[in-house]
């Protein structure tokens, strides 16, 4: 869930408030409610450097953005106190070439697609529905994007879509955290072509595909190739879709880690992975498969998971700097000597509490590290690994010693 924490403010000094209204013009300073802009665009050109820009009640229709990059801080848009405006939308024309630069919304609600290209982006605690493809898109060479506490469903289109073909500018430098994603259709995440992007702390549930199509549907997926995912501290649950994919392209530099991914709907595996180099992943808990497809996966990383089976498509190959210490239910790859065979056992699955019970398989069964690399110090649930006195746990979740 999103969290209720208040954001850092993007945008300036009361001397600086700006106001809009969808009854508002452009020709008016903007100053007071009494006097507001009436365009986004006209906002962003205008206001001063930082500034916020408060909403005034009513909605507010779509509109294409200009270009415009001349911007040197926010313009932070927000409603105005006591008031709930809607916005149903922005799209950015062209590729590559049309961009606005530090622009933030906060607290604000979508009806409509939120489309945009530009350096210095910020949504944050805002409700997007995506009716279309789409609820929000970032579109080729932006950088600095942060995409935080937001609520997202409603809709059958993509959550996050990340957009950069082969031959245009990476995205790169973008941060995904603490977003509830819920009640979608196809695709949770869409990340192409990328560099640096963090996708953390984000509840992703009840994705689906619609009965009798035939589209591929996945909760967090890469396309196109990239490099530097960093993949952690996830709930993805009840989604009918692979829940973490990569494929169509090599993806480098991605760590998985503390991740719970648990009831996976229909004939789809919970994590499947084709060609990536260097990958670390390190106490998951799968309660589904990992597979690795026909591609090919070197410098891999892999300790202290829970996975009900794991396996590797014929075609494939995998090269390990590291794999140990691994709880698998089963499945077509052999296990290594420190990996167990066996089930975890849990506090309470039915409430989603995957906290090891007491006494179960992979309590105190795992390692510190390997290949290079350390467990990290804190659980999925912040909580020390290892406990004090304990060795530490496979999976996700560290038992303490006040557990029940």
């Amino acid at each position: 869930t999103t969290s209720t924490e208040p954001f850092a403010t993007t945008g300036g000094s009361d001397a600086s408030a700006r106001y809009l209204s969808p009854a508002g013009s452009d020709a008016n300073d903007g100053r007071s409610p009494a006097t507001p802009w009436r365009t986004f665009q006209h906002a962003v050109q205008t206001a001063p450097n930082p500034s916020t820009v408060y909403l005034l009640s009513g909605t507010y229709p779509s509109f294409g953005w200009s270009d415009y990059r001349a911007r040197s801080g926010f313009v932070t848009f927000v409603p105005y106190p006591g008031t709930s405006p809607t916005v149903r939308g922005f799209s950015t024309p062209g590729t590559g070439t049309l961009r606005v630069n530090y622009v933030a919304f906060e607290r604000l609600k979508f009806t409509g697609p939120a489309d945009i290209r530009g350096s210095h982006l910020r949504f944050e605690g805002n409700s997007h529905a995506a009716p279309g493809l789409h609820a929000i898109r970032i579109q080729d060479g932006s950088d600095d994007v942060h995409i935080e506490d937001n609520r997202i469903g409603g809709g059958s289109g993509t959550a996050v879509f990340l957009s950069s073909g082969p031959g245009e500018p990476v995205i790169k430098d973008v941060y995904i955290r603490r977003n509830d994603i819920d009640g979608l259709r196809y695709v949770g995440m869409n990340i192409r072509n990328f560099s640096n992007v963090i996708v953390e702390d984000n509840e992703i549930s009840n994705l689906d595909r619609p009965a009798g199509d035939s589209l591929h549907t996945d909760v967090v997926r890469t396309f196109g190739g990239g490099t530097g995912l960093v993949v952690r501290r996830n709930f993805m649950h009840d989604n009918e879709a692979i829940q973490f994919f990569i494929k169509d392209g090599k993806v480098s530099n991605v760590t998985f880690e503390n991740n719970l991914i648990v009831r996976t709907v229909g004939a789809f595996n919970g994590v499947k992975l084709y060609d990536v180099e260097g990958l670390r992943m390190i106490n998951n808990t799968v309660e589904d498969d990992i597979v690795f497809g026909e591609g090919t996966a070197t410098k891999i990383v892999f300790f202290n998971n829970i996975m009900n089976s794991f396996g590797a498509v014929p075609g494939g190959s995998q090269q390990y700097d590291y794999r140990g210490y691994n709880l698998i239910g089963g499945g077509s790859a052999p296990l290594v000597v420190t990996e167990i065979f066996g089930r975890a056992t849990y506090l309470n699955a039915a409430a989603n509490d995957y906290r090891l019970a007491s006494g179960s398989v992979g309590v105190d069964d795992g390692t510190p590290g390997g290949g290079g690399y350390s467990v990290p110090p804190l659980d999925r649930l912040g909580r020390p690994r290892p406990a004090a006195g304990t060795q530490v746990d496979i999976g996700a979740h560290e038992r303490q010693p006040n557990d029940p």
